[in-house]
């Protein structure tokens, strides 16, 4: 949930290197695991009886392209 926040406010690359995550953007293996961290967030929310979770729009954009 915080990387959801963190690319909320900054943007996707700049959020994962302000959480020292910054060796994923530069393998550019930051999509894979941006899509990883989200589908936990949204499985999460669904376990706890949501309908999904606050960053189900993050999700759509990563599949998306």
């Amino acid at each position: 949930m915080v990387l959801g926040l963190a690319i909320r406010q900054v943007g996707r690359d700049e959020g994962f290197k302000l959480l020292g995550r910054e060796s994923l953007v530069k393998n550019r293996n930051h999509h894979k695991a941006l899509k990883r961290e989200l589908e936990k967030v949204d499985s999460l929310f669904k376990a706890l009886g949501e309908e999904g979770s606050p960053f189900s729009d993050l999700l759509t954009e990563v599949e998306g392209g």
